[in-house]
């Protein structure tokens, strides 16, 4: 037994379109050359223009309009940096006013320490009776501005007169506002 095997018969028509295609894909590669050359072609051009007009600019400015240029770029950068020292700025001052206002009229603040970073004011002062520096504790404790307000040392010292010292933690928008 003989096994035949006949080639499929290939019309016009078929031939046609492979033609067809041949063509088509032969002119896409031309054309995609062309392009390519064409595209670094204008870049290169492209870039020489920029070095051209970048050099007439450069050309086209006095040297009194370049200093002016430095000088006004220098200012820029130094007003950079004081808005960015001015935005992280605490108002420690405000404390000052926060104390006045909670502060007893018996009590006599001697000596005063105030750590910003941490938010801890420590006070030392004389009053005259323990219900005075009770009084004066409740006083801050109740302010908005104050955190929490420790008694860190009392002593009693001559004429019966009452030394103290104080920890306090403030709210942080006192240092802010």
């Amino acid at each position: 037994m003989v096994i035949k095997i006949t080639p499929p018969e290939i019309t016009e028509e078929k031939a046609h379109w492979a033609s067809l295609l041949l063509i088509f894909s032969i002119l896409f590669f031309l054309f995609s050359i062309f392009g390519y050359f064409f595209i670094l072609y204008s870049l290169k051009s492209t870039q020489e223009n920029i070095q051209n007009l970048q050099g007439t600019l450069q050309a086209g400015k006095t040297g009194e309009q370049r200093t002016l240029e430095e000088k006004v770029l220098a200012y820029q950068q130094k007003i950079q940096d004081i808005s960015l020292l001015l935005r992280d700025h605490k108002k420690t001052t405000n404390v000052f006013e926060a104390i006045e206002k909670f502060s007893h009229p018996q009590v006599y603040l001697t000596r005063f320490k105030l750590d910003s970073e941490k938010a801890v004011l420590e006070l030392e002062g004389i009053t005259e009776s323990f219900q005075n520096l009770a009084q004066q504790k409740v006083l801050w404790q109740g302010s908005p501005f104050f955190k929490e307000v420790d008694i860190a040392r009392v002593s009693l010292v001559e004429n019966g007169k009452i030394e103290f010292m104080l920890s306090i933690f403030l709210s942080p928008e006192l240092l802010t506002q």
